[in-house]
């Protein structure tokens, strides 16, 4: 019940409706009700129990949003942006507060995504010191790369993430709940032109999930640990 309480406090106000029609609001201290809180504590340790999920927390909307650059025409200048249902956020939460520091502690200095007290503060630190320590030491001309992952995403493959947070020290049943959330979804698309129907789709990182920006940066961390590990055009 702590775990949940504290969850329940983090819960933002004046976010969009979730797919059951649902508002944060209602799960709101002052709102939600002690029977509903006991309720959703069974359900997150029988969840723990048997490693499975309930139907509805699969269910996502997602709401195409044009970037503000490029032709509105298409849908490759579209961001979508994923909503969940209350329960779903509900659900990953107390999981991703027990297994966040263990997946920090253990990636690379070279992402600073979706982590605690960093952003590209950290990469600019970085960069303005290498250029530093060129100009001081008057060291011979070196090239500097900046990489951006196309609709990143789209890209994120589910097994390779679960492998990767495996390898992060992720090595209990959160696992398993991990890999189950990403299996499927039962999506519904909000467009200018209405819902479509609600279809299902394998094997998905959903971009508003709890969970999606975590794995996916520890997923891309993967490429700086390489040039550590092999030493080759990495400047330290």
């Amino acid at each position: 019940m702590k775990d949940l309480n504290k969850v329940l406090k983090l819960l933002k106000k004046n976010k969009a409706r979730d797919p059951l029609g649902l508002s944060n609001e209602l799960f709101k201290e002052g709102v939600i009700g002690e029977n509903l809180k006991e309720s959703l504590v069974i359900l997150i340790n029988r969840m723990k129990e048997t490693k499975k999920l309930p139907e509805l927390a699969y269910l996502a909307n997602i709401t195409s949003i044009w970037k503000g650059k490029g032709e509105k025409a298409n849908l490759d200048n579209d961001r979508g942006v994923f909503t969940l249902t209350v329960l779903r956020m509900i659900l990953d939460k107390p999981i991703y507060n027990e297994e966040y520091s263990t997946i920090d502690e253990n990636m690379s200095d070279s992402n600073a995504g979706a982590r605690k007290q960093r952003s590209c503060r950290n990469h600019s630190f970085i960069v303005n010191g290498v250029l530093y320590d060129k100009k001081v030491n008057k060291r011979e001309d070196i090239d500097l790369l900046i990489y951006d992952v196309a609709k990143c995403f789209d890209e994120v493959w589910p097994d390779d993430t679960v492998n990767v947070l495996y390898d992060l020290g992720v090595r209990n049943e959160n696992l398993c709940l991990l890999y189950e959330g990403m299996k499927k979804s039962y999506i519904l698309i909000k467009s200018p032109s209405g819902e479509t129907e609600r279809s299902e789709v394998e094997n998905l990182v959903a971009q508003g999930s709890t969970w999606g920006p975590l794995s996916t940066s520890a997923s891309i961390d993967t490429i700086g640990k390489d040039a550590q590990e092999s030493v080759e055009n990495c400047y330290l």
